[in-house]
């Protein structure tokens, strides 16, 4: 193995790995015109916050940039407040990408940064960042995963009293008839809850990094509440309309918080 690589064994397979690999060559990017300083990350739309040359961004991480229309983000409301893709591949065709924001029609200019680009240069520099950045990682990652593996990797990811609160939280869904866990795929175990009776509606969800959120819409446009319903549960955790979920850490989390949490399944449930 060369001496000087000090990153990635393979290129990015996942989000993750992207911000991770981010965070490494940070500091080189300003040799490129992106003199970066992150703010803060949202875990919301974008991603993350931060000043470029001075002027306030927002970044959303995508693997691949196409991935940015996939997801829908040009149709949220907070499109304005995105202003760049950072991605490992471009596969977008041009560096910048103008989308009409949906409810005032007005032009957004996204900017697009590709970091296997950048990569590649750096190592012609002598800077080795991705060992093998022509191979992804290699996955033993369920095609589907059920309670036991979610459970499995939960406990390899988060501390006890993280995994105690989710493993409840889960145990109580499971519990009331009118709700129905379905488990997800992807490199992060999850599930999704949902009332039986709306169908694919899916108030609430949990990964097992030990991120649960509550949503308000849907960003896919698949399902919707009723108005009152929306309006109820953007009261009760206090979110304003522009929002689609609300994300917690379970190492936050305080029993209140909780509480309130299975009171709105409940309510839903019944509703």
């Amino acid at each position: 193995m060369a001496e000087e690589f000090r990153g990635l064994l393979y290129a990015p397979s996942y989000e993750y790995e992207l911000i991770m690999l981010f965070g490494m060559v940070l500091p080189y990017l300003k040799d490129y015109n992106y003199n970066f300083e992150i703010e803060n990350y949202t875990d919301e739309f974008p991603d993350c916050f931060a000043k470029l040359n001075g002027e306030h961004v927002g970044i959303e991480f995508e693997l691949n940039a196409s991935k940015f229309k996939a997801h829908k983000h040009h149709l949220d409301p907070r499109l304005p407040n995105c202003g760049w893709i950072v991605c490992w591949k471009n596969d977008m065709g041009k560096d910048e990408y103008t989308f009409e924001q949906k409810e005032t029609k007005q032009p957004v200019k996204i900017k697009i940064i590709s970091l296997s680009a950048i990569i590649e240069d750096l190592k012609s520099k002598g800077l080795n960042f991705i060992y093998n950045p022509e191979k992804q990682n290699p996955s033993n990652v369920p095609s589907k995963w059920v309670r036991d593996t979610f459970l499995k990797q939960l406990k390899e990811r988060v501390k006890d009293n993280e995994y105690t609160l989710i493993e409840e939280l889960l145990e109580f869904c499971e519990k009331n008839k009118e709700l129905e866990v379905v488990y997800g795929n992807g490199k992060i175990a999850s599930f999704n809850v949902r009332v039986k009776r709306w169908g694919k509606i899916s108030p609430l969800g949990a990964m097992a990094n030990g991120v649960i959120w509550i949503s308000f819409k849907d960003a896919n446009k698949v399902w919707a509440y009723s108005h009152e319903v929306e309006a109820e549960l953007r009261r009760r955790f206090n979110q304003p309309q522009t929002s689609y979920y609300k994300n917690y850490r379970a190492r936050d989390l305080d029993m209140e918080t909780l509480n309130k949490i299975k009171e709105t399944l409940e309510w839903l449930s019944e509703t």
